[in-house]
């Protein structure tokens, strides 16, 4: 993330306004040296010790005290939109302490990382403990949300930089199915795995043979991922563990992402490849984080 001259500004103004805080009970964002914004409400006399004040307040930012604008900045169409503005001129991380909920819009700095793996291990230590959540909302890229059951601090970061780096699909794993009866058809040649399908069920359309092989189901396996049929079947999910399993070296940095549709929504976890050679059923996937989008 690389901070303009104009976001430098903002974050100066915010600072001077707001002030700063060492309570994550207080803080509305991480700005990207790692410091907690303090949204406390304490400049008003507030008794602190829990976030008072709306997010959209960052917007007194945006003026100097002469009230001339610090930059120039785009009609707004709701208020809402000011925090945006915000974050994207600025890298700030939108915080949400009483969800522990991290609003992630570009990729955090290293400080930023740190505050965040230690105020989840701060949480993990209230009564009762809080657990994190985190959502991206970058710009072009779809809407994703995780949920962690408890996790590590160390397994939050992990997952934030994961999603940043964009790694490239792992190559032993190639595209094909899973087909009820166990066997494993691979896609050769042709890298479109919805033309296995149309070929076996012998229908044209290859978006229909896509969708009637997941009801009758068959299990999808391509591109470090494994699409379940839905609701998800759990001899189906251990026929394609085994066929990862005997295609796949266990020694490679890579997470299987294993999804399936729920309702217009994509439920999906993402799972290292050395944990993933241990699963004994889905039932295991309650343990490792979950995205919703």
């Amino acid at each position: 993330m690389k901070r303009t001259a104009a976001g430098k500004k903002l974050e100066a103004r915010a600072v001077e306004i707001f002030g700063l805080t060492e309570d994550p009970r207080e803080a509305g964002f991480i700005l990207s040296d790692g410091t907690m914004l303090d949204l406390s409400g304490g400049r008003y006399g507030e008794r602190g010790g829990v976030r008072f004040e709306d997010h959209t307040i960052i917007s007194e930012a945006y003026y100097d005290e002469n009230e001339k604008p610090i930059a120039n900045h785009p009609k707004f169409d709701s208020s809402f939109d000011q925090v945006v503005w915000f974050q994207d001129k600025t890298g700030a991380i939108r915080f949400m302490p009483e969800y522990l909920a991290f609003y992630i819009r570009q990729e955090p700095t290293a400080a930023q990382e740190w505050t965040v793996q230690q105020i989840v291990g701060w949480s993990l230590h209230q009564k009762p403990p809080y657990y994190p959540i985190v959502e991206f909302q970058v710009p072009g890229r779809k809407h994703a949300k995780y949920e962690f059951p408890g996790d590590e601090p160390e397994r939050v970061v992990a997952v934030i930089r994961s999603f940043f780096s964009r790694k490239m699909p792992n190559p032993w794993l190639a595209h094909g199915w899973v087909l009820p009866d166990g066997r494993y058809v691979p896609v050769v040649q042709r890298k479109d795995h919805k033309s296995v399908a149309a070929s076996i069920l012998r229908i044209h359309d290859k978006g229909k043979a896509f969708n009637r092989a997941l009801r009758e189901r068959w299990v999808r396996v391509g591109e470090a991922t494994i699409q379940l049929p839905s609701p998800p079947d759990d001899s189906a999910f251990r026929r394609a563990v085994d066929h990862v399993r005997e295609t796949s070296p266990a020694d490679q940095d890579w997470e299987i992402r294993i999804e399936w549709w729920v309702g217009k929504q994509v439920v999906s976890y993402a799972v290292p490849i050395l944990e993933f050679m241990e699963l004994e059923g889905i039932g295991d996937l309650g343990r490792y984080p979950k995205a919703v989008w």
